[in-house]
């Protein structure tokens, strides 16, 4: 506005001299003729008002500037916590139900085993069925690198590969329970496998193996470990081997000896070091030993055996293709929470960068 238009200012209590003026210059309060000099303190004081006028309102302008952005800031870091706590607790979410959900089938395959084999086998296969997914996963793995390994290294002195499948299987199912499984040299009489059952640290009985890898079946081969049996003070033999004779079953006796498939000798391990074991904590007498003895062998070579055992595969196959779908879907699972981590991550540069631009603090902007 100009100095000149009436009444642009209320009108105030003033006091000027009318006489003496200068062209048509008027009083912006009352309208009514005044001197120059009159004129000039007139606008230098309306100046002064307006500057402080303008400096009040700038003020106010920048507190109120500062509130609304302490609470944009407020605000955006409000969210973005709530959004890292909804991501945490959806998190945990699914870890709780995935643990629940294993340990639910790991109890309905553990009652169903139960319910449908004998306690004596259901004993036998515990300590399997306890073990871990993933620990039996890494072991295996362990298995198979210590296998290549020595098969690389020392081919000449281990003998045939069913021998060494065997003298693995036998050292990773007993020597976490305290036993000694050595093999004997080649070139040495004896049976291929020496498995000494240890309790409270002393030797309470031993079972040998020999493992055959011959297509045709020979009666020499249970001859030789019944007599290594008697020369080894041995309370059991057994023979692995994928021959047999015509008509046999896939586990038999043959001169006191249990003939039996490769898949099948740790179950028969389990069993006769069992009675071994149970038979040590009796103090039965050497006939009672012998009695009790023919008892488990004609268990073992008749029908229920037979059913038993392929009930036992099929429950295991089962509950191995059961580990592997649980392993996928903890894939897919860990794959989703990847993406949703992700997200809350890109969720939380947005808010940040937004912050940073109402602020006027981002890499792109330049301080006033």
């Amino acid at each position: 506005m100009t100095l000149e238009t009436k009444n642009s200012h209320p009108r105030r209590q003033h006091a000027h001299k009318p006489n003496g003026v200068e062209g048509d210059i008027r009083c912006p309060y009352c309208g009514q003729p005044i001197t120059r000099q009159d004129f000039e303190k007139i606008r230098s004081r309306i100046e002064a008002e307006e500057r402080a006028r303008i400096s009040e309102a700038e003020q106010a302008l920048r507190e109120k500037l500062a509130r609304e952005q302490q609470q944009a800031i407020t605000k955006a870091q409000a969210e973005v916590e709530k959004a890292k706590k909804d991501a945490a607790a959806q998190v945990e979410r699914a870890k709780r139900d995935a643990a629940s959900r294993e340990a639910a089938i790991r109890q309905q395959a553990t009652k169903a085993a139960t319910v449908a084999l004998a306690p004596r086998i259901a004993e036998a296969v515990a300590a399997e069925r306890k073990q871990a997914f993933a620990e039996k996963l890494r072991l295996n793995e362990q298995l198979e690198n210590m296998k290549r390994e020595i098969e690389r290294s020392r081919a000449f002195e281990l003998g045939e590969s069913g021998e060494l499948d065997l003298l693995t299987t036998l050292t990773q199912q007993f020597s976490a329970v305290g036993d000694k499984i050595s093999r004997v040299p080649k070139g040495r009489n004896g049976p291929d496998i020496l498995h000494d059952i240890v309790v409270s640290g002393s030797v309470i009985g031993r079972i040998i193996y020999d493992s055959k890898n011959h297509k045709k079946w020979q009666s020499a081969f249970t001859r030789r470990l019944r007599q290594n049996m008697i020369d080894h003070g041995a309370d059991h033999g057994i023979l692995s081997t994928a021959a047999f004779p015509s008509n046999a079953r896939q586990i038999f006796l043959r001169d006191g000896v249990v003939v039996a498939a490769p898949g099948r000798v740790v179950v028969l391990a389990e069993l006769l070091r069992r009675q071994i074991v149970q038979m040590h904590a009796l103090r039965l007498t050497n006939q009672s030993r012998i009695e009790k003895t023919a008892e488990l062998y004609a268990f073992i070579t008749s029908d229920r055996f037979t059913h038993l055992f392929e009930q036992l595969g099929a429950l295991t196959d089962q509950m191995i293709e059961l580990d592997a779908k649980e392993t996928s879907a903890h894939q897919t699972t860990w794959k989703r929470r990847s993406e949703l981590v992700r997200g809350v991550q890109r969720l939380n540069a947005e808010f940040i960068g937004e912050v940073e631009r109402i602020t006027g603090t981002g890499a792109g902007e330049s301080e006033s």
